[in-house]
Formats: C-alpha cells, sequence, structure tokens
C-alpha cells in the first residue's frame, strides 16, 4: 500500500501490530514525528507463531507473533501516544501489558508457524469504519 490507498479492512495486506486501534486529537503529523523517534536502524524481525482470533466479535484471525524488537516499539510508542492531547485507547486491555504482537492474515494473506519475517516499513493507518487509509509510512532497516 501506498500513503493514500484505502482499503477493506477485510483484506488489507499483511502487517504486524505494534500498537492497538486509539483516538487522539494529535494530527498525522505529530504521529509521524513520534515514529520519527522510534530507531529505526533495523526492520522488525518476527517469529510467526499460532493462529488466534482478535476482534470484538473474536472474527479477525491473526498469527501471534514473537519478536524483541516489535515488543521494544511497542513500549517505546505507547510512552510517547500516551502523551498526546485527548489520547483514548480502543481497548485499553490491550495495551502495554496486555499487548500480543500479531500478524493480522486475511484471504490474500498467509504465513506458516515458525516462519521468520521482516518488515522494512512503519505505517499509520486511519480506520474509518469497514475501511482503513494509510495517512503515513516510514522505511526502516
Amino acid at each position: 500500500m501506498e500513503v493514500g490507498d484505502r482499503v477493506d479492512r477485510r483484506v488489507w495486506p499483511a502487517h504486524v501490530t505494534l500498537a492497538s486501534n486509539f483516538c487522539t486529537e494529535a494530527s498525522v503529523a505529530d504521529l509521524v514525528e513520534i515514529l520519527r523517534e522510534v530507531p529505526a536502524d533495523q526492520p522488525v524481525t518476527f517469529r510467526v507463531g499460532g493462529t488466534a482470533m482478535f476482534g470484538q466479535q473474536q472474527d479477525i484471525a491473526v498469527r501471534l507473533v514473537e519478536s524483541s524488537r516489535a515488543d521494544h516499539l511497542h513500549g517505546v510508542l505507547v510512552d510517547r501516544l500516551h502523551q498526546l492531547p485527548g489520547f483514548a485507547a480502543d481497548e485499553p486491555a490491550f495495551w502495554g501489558e496486555g499487548f500480543r504482537a500479531h500478524l493480522t492474515l486475511g484471504p490474500v494473506v498467509d504465513a506458516a508457524e515458525g516462519e521468520i519475517l521482516r518488515s522494512t516499513r512503519i505505517g499509520i493507518a486511519r480506520i474509518d469504519g469497514a475501511e482503513a487509509e494509510l495517512v503515513a509510512a516510514l522505511e526502516i532497516g
């Protein structure tokens, strides 16, 4: 996906979630500045784990991932995002200690347990109902 692209959330590209859904009064530019503070010298490498069902209805198939880098980045992001004006986590239980790094799957996305993958981009998606828009992306690694 490129910045500005919109996608139906049922079929969006594979991605590892580093911060669960949230709302804020901050601008996209403010969020990008937070991402720029994240150490960008190496990609996020992760081992694909077992399957789980996420979402309010437990209807979103994911693969849990093991990655000390993803866990570290989540911690850095959480510390900064909580300071934003009007910050509110959609599901506070999925932040901090409740965070579980995961690869969201879809009809054209699959990954085998034990597979080692890496990501060289961090993006910010704005979610509006059933759609998501990529509003910013930075290369890492």
